[in-house]
């Protein structure tokens, strides 16, 4: 899949494009960006409000990755506040949360009948968000047995709600977010490849951003991680546990560097 960097600051934030991915030429830009509620206010953070309103009016599906607390969901709602969606509605679902007996009912909707206790028919939330934006938070727990559908619904815009006799157009927008390495779930056999390629038509990688913002953040402050706990708003043992990581990953490439120097 080829990446396309729509900001100028390596590592400041990418998107990746998918060939068939749609994105309007004009600038969809900053005015009511900061209304997405994406927080910081180092240049890192403002280019992402900034990628964020040049892709929002498209209706190609969105992946957003990062961390668990790098601000995935808020990054989602910035999409739709920033879009041309905006006046529809934002429904959003953790797909880890759902029972999976009840997933497909609650995605697709049920018949009346469909199952013991379906006294009546519900529509799912794809037909609720008809019109605005789906958030289907961490896509990397959906069961297996449910991507086949789900893949369906996104290829052919339309559900059948379980029980259903015909399908169901929807007019949605279908924004994932993800803190797993879909890859690697692919690898193990946890994830299907063609939805993957299907739900990161465009992708937003916010895992550098917030380590960018955090290490600025305690550059700014003497490295008192306390202090920079409070400005960033999160516990002390969070950003500990972030800092620890970040010295990992720098080790790791310190010793694959000098690895291939020597090699």
């Amino acid at each position: 899949m080829p990446t396309v960097s729509l900001i100028d600051e390596p590592g400041a934030g990418t998107v990746h494009l998918a060939p068939d991915a749609r994105v309007p030429s004009h600038y969809g830009g900053c005015p009511g960006a900061s209304g997405g509620s994406v927080g910081g206010t180092s240049r890192a953070i403002q280019r992402v409000r900034d990628l964020l309103g040049r892709i929002a009016d498209s209706d190609a599906t969105i992946l957003i990755t990062g961390e668990t607390g790098t601000g995935k969901e808020l990054a989602a709602r910035a999409l739709h506040r920033l879009g041309r969606r905006r006046a529809g509605p934002f429904v959003a679902v953790n797909c880890a949360a759902l029972p999976e007996p009840l997933v497909e009912s609650e995605l697709f909707g049920h018949a009346r009948g469909a199952f013991t206790d379906a006294r009546m028919a519900r529509t799912g939330l794809f037909v609720q968000a008809s019109g605005g934006t789906l958030l289907l938070d961490d896509i990397g727990d959906m069961p297996l047995g449910i991507q086949p559908k789900l893949l369906r619904a996104l290829q052919e815009r339309a559900v059948r709600p379980v029980g259903g006799d015909s399908e169901v157009p929807v007019d949605v927008r279908v924004v994932t977010t993800s803190n797993r390495d879909l890859h690697a779930a692919i690898e193990e056999g946890r994830f299907r490849p063609d939805l993957y390629f299907r739900v990161s038509v465009i992708q937003v990688e916010l895992e550098e951003v917030e380590r960018r913002h955090i290490l600025r953040v305690m550059d700014a402050v003497g490295g008192n991680k306390t202090l920079a706990a409070r400005v960033l708003r999160l516990g002390r043992k969070t950003l500990y546990r972030k800092l620890a990581a970040y010295r990992r990953t720098t080790t790791l490439r310190t010793t694959s560097s000098r690895g291939a120097r020597t090699s």
